[in-house]
Parts: structure tokens; C-alpha cells; sequence
């Protein structure tokens, strides 16, 4: 058969299509689901939902990744309704009772400041008692010098000695010693026999002229002096010493004594007033303390 006959032929050419149309599905492989692409349109944010309870979340492939817009759950506020609820009220019962309490709290505080306020003053009272015991009294000592040195017979007193006897276990304030001197102009005085004797120790002097009288006899007095400084000293001394045993200076030891001041007389026996050794708080007769004066 020829070439023009056989594309002549509608035949064959109808034959050799349907062949190749038949080849041709059978090599090719079984056609694909073809994925139809929407294009995202712009609609409104849906409303978030709870999910359910029985819901698995690991099954979500977005639960596996992690929110960086999480917000923090910020506590309920309370609702107006539970604001306007009202508290409950006190029974009248209750309120008497804390009124009760109150006033006996109140009336217990009261009592506990009284208490540490009486305490405080005892306090105060007893450490000035402690500072008063602890501290040395206040001592003045007024020596009567010519009743002093007529006292004596035949011994020599060591006035320093005599001093630091008196004033043992005591603050000495002063020692005052009232001397009369004579009025001869050639007689030094430190050497006379009222100032020799207390010159070098711890003694201020007080001195007056010796008086002469009609009848040759000579007398040295300085009561005067001694009473008024003993009186003025008196408010700023505990103890005075009174360093004789005249009876001249009876009124003038009971004033001191009656200002709280106490007074110690001492002298020798043979020169001491019964007065004396009756008004005075403490007499000394020095005739008992030689060894440790002379």
C-alpha cells in the first residue's frame, strides 16, 4: 500500500490515533489531587473561644510553640456588688465587752507607770544615800590654841600628827588655828609660843593681841573669831572639830548642831568644861591618843 493511500484511508488514520491515544494513558502515572489555593481574604478577628476541657492540646501543632504574646493573668478586681456588701455589725454584747477590756487594759497601764514612777524616785533616793555613804564627810577643824597649850603637861604635841589624826577617813575643808601673839614688837612672831608650833603644818592662823590687864596678868581670847567662822562655815561642812574645852563655846556648838552639823570635842581632861563634854556628839580625850600625836 502506498503512502497517499494509507493517509487516504480514514481508516487507518482513525486506527493509528486511537493507538497512540491508548499508548499514550498507559505509560502515563496515575493523576494527582490538585491543591486548591485560596487567596487569604482580610476578615475580621474571630472571637477567641475556650477550647473545650476534653481537648488535647499536644495535638494542636501551634500548643508546641510558645506564646511570646502571652499577657500575664492579672488578679480579679472585686466587683462593685462585692464592694457595696455590707461588713457585719458588732453586737451591742461584744462592743461592752471590748469596752470592758479597754478599760481595764487602760486602768493596768496606769497602774504599771505609777509604779515604775515610785520606783524611779526610789532609785533616785537610794543612790544619793549610796553616794553620801561612799563619799568622806566634810570636816572643819577650830583649834583653841591657848586652852590647847595649857592643856599640856609637860608633852610636846606634834600638831601635823594631831591634824592627820583628826581628819583620818574625812575630807579636810579647813583647819583654822586662832592664836593671840604678843604686842612686843621685838618678839618675832613665828617664833612665839602660840604660832611656833602650827607654822609649818597645814593650819591657817588667825591671831589677836594678848590683852593685859590692870593686875600684870596677860590673856590671849579669840572666842569671838572662832563662833562667828564656825557659824558661817557650817552650811558646807558634815563634822567640826572642835579642838578645846571651853565652856565659852557652849552656845556656839548647839547652834552648829541645830543647822545638822555634827560636833566633836577634843581636848585633855584637865582643860575640858563638863558642858562641853555633855552638848558635844563625840569628845576625845587626847590624853588616850598620845602615841599618835607626839
Amino acid at each position: 500500500m502506498t503512502q497517499e493511500q494509507s493517509s487516504s484511508s480514514p481508516l487507518i488514520a482513525g486506527r493509528r490515533k486511537a493507538g497512540t491515544t491508548n499508548q499514550s494513558k498507559t505509560t502515563k502515572s496515575p493523576p494527582r489531587k490538585t491543591r486548591t489555593r485560596t487567596r487569604p481574604s482580610v476578615q475580621k478577628k474571630p472571637e477567641t473561644q475556650s477550647s473545650p476541657e476534653n481537648e488535647n492540646p499536644k495535638d494542636s501543632p501551634i500548643a508546641d510553640k510558645p506564646d511570646s504574646r502571652a499577657k500575664t493573668v492579672k488578679p480579679r478586681k472585686s466587683t462593685i456588688a462585692e464592694k457595696n456588701t455590707p461588713k457585719p455589725k458588732i453586737e451591742l454584747a461584744d462592743k461592752t465587752a471590748l469596752d470592758a477590756e479597754y478599760g481595764r487594759l487602760h486602768d493596768e497601764i496606769k497602774r504599771q507607770e505609777s509604779a515604775i514612777s515610785e520606783l524611779t524616785s526610789d532609785i533616785e533616793a537610794l543612790s544619793g544615800e549610796l553616794k553620801k555613804s561612799t563619799a568622806r564627810p566634810r570636816l572643819g577643824i577650830f583649834v583653841d590654841v591657848p586652852n590647847l597649850i595649857y592643856g599640856i603637861e609637860d608633852i610636846e604635841i606634834h600638831m601635823g600628827k594631831l591634824l592627820d589624826f583628826l581628819s583620818t577617813d574625812r575630807q579636810l575643808v579647813r583647819a583654822i588655828a586662832y592664836c593671840p601673839i604678843s604686842d612686843d614688837p621685838r618678839e618675832p612672831i613665828e617664833t612665839q609660843k602660840f604660832i611656833a608650833p602650827f607654822i609649818n603644818y597645814d593650819y591657817r592662823l588667825v591671831t589677836s593681841p594678848l590683852k593685859r590687864f590692870a593686875d600684870g596678868s596677860i590673856k590671849g581670847n579669840c572666842d569671838v573669831e572662832m563662833t562667828v567662822d564656825m557659824l558661817s562655815m557650817a552650811e558646807r561642812l558634815d563634822i567640826i572639830t572642835l579642838v578645846s574645852g571651853d565652856a565659852d563655846f557652849s552656845r556656839a556648838v548647839e547652834a552648829v548642831q541645830s543647822r545638822g552639823v555634827r560636833v566633836e570635842a577634843a581636848a585633855f581632861s584637865g582643860s575640858t568644861s563638863s558642858e562641853i563634854r555633855a552638848i558635844s556628839d563625840r569628845y576625845i580625850d587626847l590624853n588616850n591618843v598620845l602615841s599618835e600625836i607626839t
